[in-house]
């Protein structure tokens, strides 16, 4: 027969075993930081290679939290806790009673070594005394530092200026790591003024406008088109509207309101000179005088008038501050817009309806710079 009791027995023994057994296994595997090898350290979670140098940089430890002093975020120092373990770390008895012996008996070679062991513990003490520049530092300076390596470093420049070592918390420096570097660096003026003077020639050209200004009466079309807010169709037509008594004056020629109080800092109006060629066309229609019975029947010079009626109506069609609405206006009201011939008011009346002033531009024929001489003049209210 077999005895129940005694399975039984075995069955709670086996699960005493699996259940002890994962934490009696994590004892025996923790890591300790004063020891381990690089391998060992990057066997742990979320310790890479660059951490693990950093951790066996800053040994010896006296307890698990001194992670931070390497540079270790408090997260990933709270996970590796169950998982390492820190022991006394030796200090080499032995290599300072070797050192005595070694001077007395051979004082030239002894000074070779201690000579190839001072640039590396002379960098730690030259550090307050020549405190390195957060805001000018290289980044080999700054990796020299306790707790900085090529990353933290790339962070610190990346995040300069600094007018405290306290801002280094705006790179991503733990507040640790930062009480450990206070005595080792300093903060320096940031070099960015000579940036500024190359702006200052640009701004030097605006006021030369005023120095000169343009006269409507006699400037070219070049150097109206030089005006702001004046291009080849405004220019044109200022210099067909001429001669003009003010400034204002421009209105007659289509110019909105808006661009002429634009302009009048920048342009004056200077004497007309029109009498010599008027004086010059008489003599030539003298001339034929004896033609004339020949010429009896004069229907060219009947016509000419009837020619010129048309664009004279267009002119003083719209009042001043009139505006036409784009909904309802007359082909006839719509003409006497500047720009706008009987072509392009018919293709207005065409795509009608519209919901705003700028839907006229998908009108064939009128783009962005006859919109702009009649925006002021219309609207679809």
């Amino acid at each position: 027969m077999i005895d129940k009791s005694r399975i039984r027995l075995c069955l709670v023994c086996l699960a005493a075993l699996v259940l002890v057994a994962p934490a009696l296994a994590a004892k025996a595997k923790k890591v300790d930081l004063n020891t381990a090898t690089q391998a060992e350290l990057e066997a742990l979670k979320g310790v890479g290679p660059a951490t693990a140098q950093k951790i066996i940089a800053a040994r010896p430890y006296k307890s698990v939290d001194d992670l931070g002093k390497a540079g270790i975020p408090a997260k990933t120092v709270k996970e590796i806790k169950p998982l390492v373990t820190v022991s006394a770390a030796p200090k080499e008895p032995a290599k300072k009673e070797a050192k005595p012996a070694e001077k007395a008996a051979k004082p030239e070679a002894a000074k070779k070594p201690d000579a190839a062991k001072k640039p590396e513990a002379a960098k730690k003490p030259e550090a307050p005394a020549k405190p390195v520049d957060l805001n000018t530092a290289t980044q080999a300076e700054l990796e020299a530092l306790k707790g900085v390596g090529p990353a933290t470093a790339q962070k610190i420049i990346a995040a300069r200026p600094y007018k405290s070592v306290d801002d280094l918390a705006k790179a991503g420096i733990p507040a640790k790591t930062v009480e450990q570097l206070k005595p080792l660096v300093t903060v320096g003026p940031a070099p960015k003024a000579p940036e500024k003077p190359a702006a200052k020639p640009e701004t030097a050209k605006k006021p030369e406008a005023p120095v000169k200004p343009v006269d409507l009466n006699s400037a070219t079309q070049a150097e109206l088109e030089a005006l702001k807010g004046v291009g080849p169709a405004t220019a044109k037509k200022i210099i067909a509207a001429r001669p003009y008594k003010s400034v204002d004056d421009l209105a007659k020629a289509g110019i909105p309101a808006k661009t002429v109080e634009q302009l009048k800092p920048l342009v004056t109006v200077g004497p007309a000179p029109k009498a010599p060629p008027a004086v010059a066309a008489k003599p030539k229609k003298e001339a034929p005088p004896a033609e004339e019975p020949k010429k009896a029947p004069e229907p060219a010079a009947k016509e000419e008038p009837q020619v010129e009626k048309k664009p004279e109506a267009k002119t003083p069609k719209l009042a001043p501050g009139e505006k036409v609405n784009l909904n309802t206006a007359t082909q006839e009201k719509l003409e006497a817009l500047p720009e706008i011939g009987p072509v392009r008011a018919q293709a207005i009346i065409e795509g009608r309806p519209y919901q705003k002033i700028e839907d006229v531009m998908k009108v064939k024929g009128i783009k962005e710079g006859i919109f702009n001489i009649i925006k002021d003049h219309i609207t679809v209210d």
